[in-house]
């Protein structure tokens, strides 16, 4: 059961290797799809029981295997290819074989050049239209290669200016912030010039009305000092003098 398993995908790796022609490398995402074509192609109801049937294990027939010591070169009759088909490069035994019947000798040089010359062209157009058929699945892969490059390098430049959005929009938010705190310190520094201003000019009237009630005071208290020294001269009786107009003092035990 797992030959054919194993030869399905040693089929697919090879051409897998062979179409892409060195330009592409056999990856770890490369085993899946590789393995399940094989395993498509192999693990199949009818393709089980015709192996079974190709080998002659069920139903037990030896004929199979003794057909294959016993291969001539296929004919060509009338019946199976038709005078206007047209025979493509891979089908060069049938040439071969139509070559064999419309010649009388196969074993002239002629002949041998003839089945050379087919073969070689057969091959050469084999092996075109694999190269060409490779190089259309490198080229798809490569091209699906480049899309998910292309993608991945979008996502990056979108994350990227998204990042530098994100970045300018925060530097607008520190300047809008920055920008209310120095507001916010010059109101207070306003504040507390008015208020600075405002309590000198009550320090300022504070210091007028005080000065204004000490000359009130002063002014009374030298009103009363005028006041009790007139009253003292008044009481006082006049000074003794003499005929001349000299004071006369008298003794202390006569006042």
């Amino acid at each position: 059961m797992f030959k054919p398993l194993s030869t399905a995908y040693l089929k697919d790796l090879s051409n897998y290797l062979h179409n892409s022609q060195g330009l592409l490398l056999v990856k770890k995402g490369d085993f899946f799809p590789l393995f399940w074509r094989a395993r498509g192609s192999s693990f199949k109801k009818n393709t089980i029981q015709k192996s079974f049937t190709a080998t002659g294990i069920w139903p037990p027939d030896p004929t199979p295997i003794l057909k294959r010591f016993n291969r001539n070169s296929p004919e060509v009759s009338s019946s199976d290819e038709s005078s206007t088909s047209l025979l493509i490069g891979s089908d060069w035994r049938k040439i071969k074989a139509l070559v064999d019947q419309t010649t009388a000798d196969r074993t002239s040089k002629e002949v041998k050049k003839l089945h050379r010359s087919l073969y070689h062209i057969s091959t050469q157009n084999e092996l075109l239209r694999h190269e060409m058929k490779g190089l259309k699945e490198a080229l798809s892969t490569k091209e699906k290669s480049e899309l998910k490059e292309q993608a991945r390098l979008y996502k990056l430049q979108v994350a990227q200016e998204k990042r530098v959005e994100r970045q300018r929009l925060k530097e607008v938010r520190e300047k809008e912030r920055a920008k209310q705190v120095a507001e916010r310190a010059r109101q207070k520094a306003d504040r507390d010039s008015t208020k600075a201003i405002q309590q000198a000019q009550n320090n300022k009237r504070k210091a007028s009305k005080a000065s204004i009630q000490n000359n009130k005071r002063q002014k009374c208290v030298v009103a009363a000092i005028d006041v009790e020294e007139l009253s003292e001269i008044a009481s006082a009786p006049p000074p003794l003098t003499t005929r001349r107009g000299r004071n006369i003092k008298l003794p202390s035990r006569y006042k």
